[in-house]
């Protein structure tokens, strides 16, 4: 079955038991939580209020000690350009915390580098309650970055492929033997293309001029069970038709040898977007939840064995609840298009 563009039917949100149903294509985001002024303050004050987790999410793919320091770029943001009073107060003290994440990290003090990382939980608490409704474009963001500061330091970074260990040097013959040819890597599957559910499709995936390819299958659609939503009141689930999981696998493809290289994307760098499609031809967005939906979560390669999990959660408030089809619709916050989707699985 063809999705056809989103428009009709909104996302749903989902915060401490609280579930809103958004409906029609105006900016329902902005006007609910105070008008245009909070969400322009919320996205020019996003990088400054998260500035501490959002590095830790970058050193957490990379591992790149060296990009750790927040720019100077990025503590500016924190101005007169930030027109509400408490979104602007919000950036102050990531300013501030980033300034003192920076200080720590150049007299290399890590007891003062993880009080940092400790103090960026509040704020960032406090940035989530001011703009999650405001700007629901930057909410998938949000569980990245509170996950890169559960521990209180640095997270621990994907691994790095090292050197094979050194043996004993065996004995040389007149000719050098020859080397195995490298396999080829797979060619990427033309944009547009429509799967179904289990077969992979080829994913180029490009970061400041430089390309990598990732394999991504969606494995199953799925409706979540009585179990899965008992961690929400019932009344929250009032007019909702029926909540669905769309799981899906992303893995990276390297070249064999190639050494490991930060500022190559991966999968655990990018950020992909689904919609569902129901059999009456609407399309979906994702349920946004804020704090951990343990029923529906991302998990990171490293813990995967190579294979990164992810878990996107749908709400259906109206209509037909045969969900038909998952569609990649992105692979950065904010920046999707339901009109052509980079890839469609159906069943």
């Amino acid at each position: 079955m063809g999705m056809r563009r989103f428009g009709s039917y909104g996302a749903v949100l989902l915060a401490a038991g609280l579930v809103v149903s958004g409906c029609g294509g105006g900016d329902k985001g902005g006007d609910n939580a105070g008008g245009a002024n909070v969400k322009t303050s919320c996205s020019i004050a996003y990088l400054t209020a998260t500035a501490v987790p959002g590095k830790l999410v970058a050193y957490k793919s990379t591992g790149d000690e060296s990009k750790l320091p927040v720019e100077d770029t990025t503590l500016k943001l924190a101005g007169s350009l930030i027109k509400d009073a408490k979104v602007r107060a919000i950036a102050e003290k990531g300013k501030a915390n980033a300034e003192a994440f920076n200080a720590a990290l150049a007299k290399k003090d890590n007891a003062a580098r993880d009080k940092a990382i400790v103090d960026a939980k509040p704020i960032l608490d406090e940035y989530k309650a001011a703009c999650s409704a405001a700007n629901p474009d930057l909410n998938g963001a949000i569980g990245y970055l509170e996950e890169s500061l559960a521990s209180g330091t640095l997270p621990e970074p994907v691994a790095k492929a090292g050197p094979a260990p050194t043996s004993a040097a065996a004995p040389t013959s007149s000719a050098a033997p020859s080397k195995p040819k490298p396999k080829p890597l797979p060619v990427v599957t033309p944009r547009g293309t429509k799967v179904k559910l289990g077969q992979p499709v080829i994913v180029e995936l490009v970061k400041d001029g430089k390309k990598s390819l990732a394999q991504m299958t969606v494995t199953a659609i799925v409706k979540a069970t009585d179990d899965d939503l008992k961690v929400l009141k019932k009344d929250s689930l009032k007019g909702i038709l029926g909540v669905f999981f769309v799981r899906a696998d992303f893995k990276d493809i390297r070249p064999e040898g190639t050494p490991f290289d930060p500022a190559v994307p991966s999968v655990d760098s990018v950020y992909p977007e689904f919609e569902i499609g129901t059999a009456d031809g609407t399309t979906w967005t994702k349920m946004i939840t804020f704090g951990e939906f343990k029923p529906c979560k991302d998990s990171a390669s490293y813990n995967n064995d190579g294979v990164r999990k992810l878990c996107t959660p749908f709400a259906i408030t109206s209509g037909s609840t045969d969900v038909r089809a998952a569609a990649l619709t992105g692979l950065e916050i904010g920046k999707t298009d339901s009109n052509n989707p980079l890839y469609t699985w159906t069943r």
